[in-house]
Order: structure tokens, then C-alpha cells, then sequence
């Protein structure tokens, strides 16, 4: 393919590939002008479905017109092959600068969101999904510019689909939930797939994290995303709250398009204090390609324009010139004749006179006192940390109440980082009502703290005091009356077993019997991969919480269309779960797999060891 000319370009090297084609850099012979050219795989070229969504690919990116998007230059077949010819942006990825870097400073990512939200906010006004947001389509440019690529799955807004909505099309990691579920997709499901995206550039990880399509699609529509603060990254309340807000499990809550979002996302960003500015110069490496000697096209009109318009000056500033002459000259000879001198004297009483500097002179002393100038404002000290802690003290040593936490968030923006630490070393002893929520709302808790709350209520259950004994009066003693025969003491109540409310707490485990040589190596797994974290018991009463496993083997019609639909091969499904021993609560769980069919030997090994992994995954405090 490198050194073929197709149409009028002249492919030069291939720069990348995907699902649908290959991309290669190419010439156009005619203008001279780098291009990049999209050439549909020949084996599915002859696909009638596939190629109506490649030309709708042409159709949808011929409508954009945004300094954001790759341009699309034309659309054409050849030789029985179909290629698509559009701008060619060099530079590199937003997905190699985040695994060169980690995570990025929230201003360069703020900077970074804007410029992506420029670019879909246009799209949609156009009606186009890109469906397929992610790091590795968005391009950062030499000269600090992003563009966003490959709407190659986009579909028109309103019409009716040559995708069917039950077929997963785009990347798990960023997929929307609503379209996990084989639901019609809409601008929020973009919105979704931006904000994570944006978690991604400031925590330097992704929301979610699994080992299979299957657990990625199920936490994609049940779990909830941690906070940043949660992962100990500090951001403005503003910037997280509108994060966690493009993350909402429900399209609803959800911001309803890119424009509304952008709007609300530079209005948080102006609370923080900071300018909103664009990322400047990126490093990111260049194309060797070097630039012709001499003069070049814009360069040679930007030239051509400067000499036309000091040519113009010039003839302009000579022409005046004449006129005032010619005039000067007229009204002298004019003079001359009526015997006039020339330029006329000018009046006496039209003469002025010249204005004498001014002076300035020194105040007179004087006696009374000069008022000192005021002070200037200082800004309010955030509270300090032991002030905070005193505040969420004031409930007692146990889990902090209601008025402490409410309370504790008068005191200021800043505090929001030390409850949450004080939330999760000691919880709180109130299940948050409607009326609770509003009031923290009301005093700036911000919606990653109120999720906090509700996931970290803990039951208190205090010891009651006993009553003080009396203190004792003197009286008249009787004689003592013989002793009655001794009665065996009550034993004293057994203590109450304690109940975990989330995994962590769990520090005895039983492991349900399943099978001997599985049993032994589900241990061996969990030992090594939660070390001293939790105590394998051999009782079910020693134990707060019991490890059940259900094992089947692949053969009905469920698993089987799982598989076709999710891409899994599992001969083996294991379904994993922990429950409470008091009120057999469910605390985690989990689904694995296995390609081979489960006996002794290597396949029991590798499905606890998949358990005891994604166990100790979930064992987070």
C-alpha cells in the first residue's frame, strides 16, 4: 500500500489501525497537502451493513465544521476498495500523554475538558454522537491545540438505526450504563463518556476496574464511581461536584447536552478562583516531516499583502502632500494681488498668551492630627483541623452525629476533606433522611460527602449506664436470721456478636465446604492475597461472615447468549459471595470464569484465584 496512488494521493506511511480500516498519511499531489487516509478492510468491504455505516461515517463528519474535529476532505471508492480522505493532525494522544504522566494537574485538565466540549458541544448541535469518546481519540497538537477524531461510529440523532441498540459498539471502559443495557443512546450517554475521560486525567486511573467484559459492564451499571477525594486527590468541591454529576448512573441526572455542560463547568471553574485558560505549548513528539526551504504559500501572501499595503500608504501620503501644496500656493498668490501680506498677522485680541507652568505648593502646616489609613482586609484563616475534629467531637467518642457533621460544615468550604476522614474511621449513628440531605446541602456539602454519609451509617448500639448505688443510711440491725440455702448465680449474658456493615470490617471468615481440593485452594488464594487482613475460621459461629462459591458448567441457553453477546468463552461460571452470619446480609459479590471445565488440578486454582484477586480488590476500607 505505501508509494500507491489512489484518487489524488499518494500514500506515504500507515499511521494506525481499528475495527473498521487501516489509517495511513498520505499526499495530495494536487495541493500538496498532508492528508490522512481511512482504507475499509478489503475481507469486510463487501459487508452491506458495514459499509452503510461507513458512509454514514462520511455523511455525519461532512457536516462538522469546528477547528476541533478533523476535517473530512472527500469520500470516494477505487478499485473496489472504499477510502475516506481527511485532515491530518499531527502530534500525539491524550491516551499516550496520561500513561507517560499519570494524572494531570485539574487546571491542565480543566484546560484540556474545555477544548473536548467545544468540539462535541458542535457535534451535537449538528445532531452527530461520536458514541466512542476516550482518551486514545483525542489528539493534542504541537502547537497546544486539541482536536477530537473518529466519529466512525456516530449515528444521526432521530433516525432510524442501522446499528441495533442491543450490540455493544464502543470501548467498555467509557461505555454509558443506559447503553451496557442495550438502551437508545442520546447526548448524555457522550456526556458519561466525557466524564470519565476527565476522572481518568485527574486520578490517572479509571472509575471502574475488572478482569472481564462481563464484571466491566455490571459495574458500569451498578457500581458508583469512588470520589477523587476518596482516592486522597484534593480538588476544588465546584470541580468534583460537577465530575460526580457527568457520572450519574441515571441519563437524568445527568447534564442534558455538551452545551449545558461546558456552561456550568466554566461557572464551577470561575468559583475556584483560578482563570479559566486553554493548555498552551504541548510536548508532544512532531512528525520528522521538515518544512520546504524558502518561501511558502502563506508565507508568500502574507509578504505579497505587506508590500501592497506600504505601496498604498506611500501614494496616499504623496498625493496630500499635493493638494496642500497647490492649496498653500493659491491663497499666496491671492495675497499678493489685493496686496496683503501672507500668512495674514493674526489680532491682538485673538493672540493668547502663554500658559504658565503650574506650581504646585506645599500644604500649610497644620496641627491637627493626620487620620492613619485603614488597614487592609485580610481574608478569613481556614479553621484549623483540631477546630474541626473538637466540632465533630461534640457527640461523643462513637460515630459522629447529625448536629456535629451539619455543624462542623458552617465552618467553612475547606473542611469538607477532615469530616470525610473522620466519616470513614468512625462512620455515623444516622440513617440520612430527605430533610437531613437538604440541610447538609444547605450548609455545602457536596454530593461525593452526602454519598459518603449514606454508605458509612453505623449502628452505635451503646452500653446503657447502670444507676448509681445508694449511698447507704445507718438503721437498726436486727439480729441476722439464719441463712437461706445458697442459690446458683444467673451466668452472665453472652456478648452480642458484632455485625460488619461493609467488607472491611470482616475479620473472621468462613469458607462454606465445596469441594475438598477447591476449599483448599481457595484458602491457599486468600491467604496469600489478603494476608493478615481477615482470619479463615473453621466455624461458622466464630465467624462474622461466611464465603459461599456456586459453580456451573456452561450448557444453558443464559449463559451461552452471555457469552455471544459479551465476547466470553467460559466452559465454567463461579459466582461468589460473602454474607453476614447475623442477618445473612449480602456484603460482595462476585462472578468469574474459566475456558476449561472445572476439576481437580490447574482449573480449580486459577477460579479461586480469580476470586481471592477480585476479593482482595473489593477489601477497601
Amino acid at each position: 500500500m505505501i508509494g500507491r496512488v489512489v484518487g489524488t494521493y499518494q500514500i506515504v506511511e500507515k499511521i494506525g489501525e481499528g475495527g473498521m480500516g487501516t489509517v495511513y498519511r498520505a499526499v495530495d499531489q494536487l495541493v500538496e497537502r498532508q492528508v490522512a487516509i481511512k482504507v475499509l478492510r478489503p475481507d469486510i468491504a463487501r459487508n452491506a451493513e458495514l459499509f452503510e455505516r461507513f458512509r454514514t461515517e462520511a455523511v455525519a463528519l461532512a457536516r462538522l465544521n469546528h477547528p476541533s474535529i478533523a476535517t473530512l476532505y472527500s469520500f470516494f471508492p477505487q478499485d473496489g476498495e472504499l477510502f475516506m480522505a481527511m485532515e491530518f493532525v499531527p502530534g500525539s494522544t491524550l491516551e499516550r500523554l496520561l500513561q507517560h504522566t499519570g494524572r494531570l494537574p485539574w487546571q491542565q485538565a480543566v484546560g484540556y475538558l474545555l477544548w473536548i466540549l467545544e468540539a462535541v458541544r458542535h457535534a451535537h448541535q449538528m445532531g452527530i454522537l461520536h458514541r466512542d469518546l476516550k482518551p486514545a481519540n483525542i489528539m493534542l497538537t504541537p502547537d497546544g491545540r486539541v482536536k477530537v477524531t473518529d466519529f466512525g461510529i456516530a449515528r444521526i440523532l432521530n433516525t432510524g438505526g442501522q446499528t441495533r441498540e442491543a450490540r455493544v459498539v464502543g470501548t467498555l471502559e467509557y461505555l454509558a450504563p443506559e447503553r451496557a443495557l442495550g438502551q437508545p443512546a442520546d447526548a448524555r450517554s457522550d456526556i458519561y463518556s466525557l466524564g470519565v475521560v476527565f476522572y481518568e486525567m485527574l486520578t490517572g486511573r479509571l472509575p471502574f476496574q475488572a478482569d472481564t467484559d462481563f464484571a466491566m459492564l455490571r459495574a458500569q451499571v451498578e457500581e458508583a464511581p469512588p470520589a477523587p477525594q476518596q482516592l486522597g486527590i484534593h480538588l476544588p468541591a465546584s470541580i468534583e461536584a460537577t465530575l460526580m454529576r457527568a457520572l450519574a448512573k441515571d441519563p437524568n441526572h445527568r447534564f442534558p447536552d455538551a452545551a449545558t455542560f461546558a456552561a456550568e463547568f466554566q461557572e464551577a471553574v470561575r468559583t475556584t478562583g483560578f482563570p479559566i485558560t486553554f493548555p498552551k505549548q504541548t510536548q508532544v513528539a512532531k512528525h520528522p516531516t521538515q518544512p520546504k526551504p524558502g518561501f511558502q504559500h502563506k508565507e508568500l501572501a502574507i509578504f505579497a499583502a505587506s508590500i501592497a499595503v506600504l505601496t498604498l500608504l506611500a501614494v496616499g501620503a504623496w498625493g496630500v502632500k499635493l493638494y496642500v501644496d497647490k492649496s498653500r500656493q493659491e491663497k499666496a498668490a491671492a495675497a499678493e494681488a489685493a496686496n496683503q501680506p501672507w500668512p495674514p498677522p493674526v489680532p491682538k485680541e485673538t493672540q493668547v498668551a502663554p500658559i504658565a507652568p503650574e506650581v504646585t505648593l506645599p500644604p500649610e502646616p497644620t496641627t491637627e492630627p493626620v487620620p492613619e489609613a485603614p488597614a487592609p482586609a485580610r481574608l478569613p484563616t481556614p479553621p484549623a483541623r483540631t477546630t474541626i475534629l473538637a466540632v465533630l467531637n461534640e457527640g461523643g467518642p462513637g460515630p459522629l452525629t447529625f448536629p456535629s457533621v451539619r455543624r462542623s460544615l458552617t465552618l467553612g468550604p475547606t473542611v469538607q476533606g477532615t469530616i470525610s476522614d473522620a466519616i470513614l474511621a468512625r462512620g455515623v449513628n444516622f440513617r440520612m433522611s430527605e430533610q437531613q440531605s437538604a440541610e447538609l446541602r444547605n450548609v455545602g456539602a457536596s454530593p461525593a460527602l452526602l454519598q459518603l454519609i449514606t454508605n458509612s451509617y453505623r449502628d452505635p448500639s451503646p452500653a446503657r449506664p447502670q444507676p448509681a448505688a445508694a449511698a447507704p443510711v445507718a438503721t437498726f440491725t436486727p439480729p441476722p436470721a439464719p441463712a437461706p440455702p445458697p442459690v446458683a448465680a444467673e451466668p452472665p449474658p453472652a456478648p452480642k456478636p458484632r455485625v460488619p456493615f461493609r467488607l472491611s470490617e470482616v475479620k473472621h471468615l468462613y469458607i462454606k465446604p465445596l469441594d475438598e481440593s477447591f476449599d483448599d485452594a481457595l484458602r491457599r488464594e486468600i491467604s496469600d492475597e489478603l494476608g493478615g487482613r481477615v482470619e479463615l475460621v473453621n466455624s461458622a459461629s466464630r465467624a462474622e461472615a461466611t464465603l459461599e462459591v456456586n459453580i456451573e458448567t456452561e450448557g444453558g441457553g443464559k449463559v451461552a447468549a452471555a457469552g455471544r453477546i459479551f465476547g466470553l468463552k467460559n466452559k465454567v461460571r463461579a459466582t461468589a459471595r460473602v454474607r453476614t452470619r447475623i442477618d445473612n446480609k449480602v456484603l460482595w459479590v462476585t462472578e468469574v470464569g474459566d475456558r476449561q471445565p472445572l476439576g481437580l488440578g490447574d482449573a480449580a486454582k486459577r477460579i479461586a484465584g480469580r476470586i481471592a484477586k477480585q476479593l482482595r480488590s473489593d477489601w477497601k476500607p
